[in-house]
């Protein structure tokens, strides 16, 4: 039996609290955009699906991941947002650097769906008109 004992201080736990909400508005802003897709494709539930499958992996360590996996899921599908990150803000092994890339990657993650949702009203025809 192996019992894991975690000394936190405050700092620890806000930057724990701040990476891990902003996590969850990565994890908004990116299914919302490409929920967006469905004004340009016909199959977008697909893309939602994957989405979800893809946090399945969440639930383990990114290291354990190939090179092409991790950064996949720092860009394309940024799960590590959810639940690696915020993890190594607990354990206290997190990094300016990375609660940088973590602020970035939202604020990208927010303009790119503004843009897409507005752009996709823009091109939007009812189908019953």
């Amino acid at each position: 039996l192996f019992i894991m004992h975690i000394q936190l201080n405050p700092v620890q736990l806000v930057l724990f609290l701040a990476t891990f909400l902003m996590g969850i508005g990565i994890a908004y802003f990116v299914v919302s955009a490409y929920a967006t897709a469905g004004f340009y494709v016909t199959k977008a539930a697909q893309i939602i699906e994957f989405f979800d499958k893809a946090t399945d992996s969440a639930q383990y360590p990114m290291p354990i991941f190939p090179q092409s996996i991790q950064a996949l899921a720092f860009t394309v599908i940024p799960i590590a947002y959810l639940s690696y990150v915020p993890t190594l803000f607990l354990l206290g092994r997190g990094s300016l650097q990375l609660f940088a890339t973590t602020i970035i990657t939202l604020v990208v993650s927010i303009v790119i769906n503004q843009w897409l949702w507005k752009r996709g009203l823009q091109h939007y025809s009812s189908a019953s008109s």
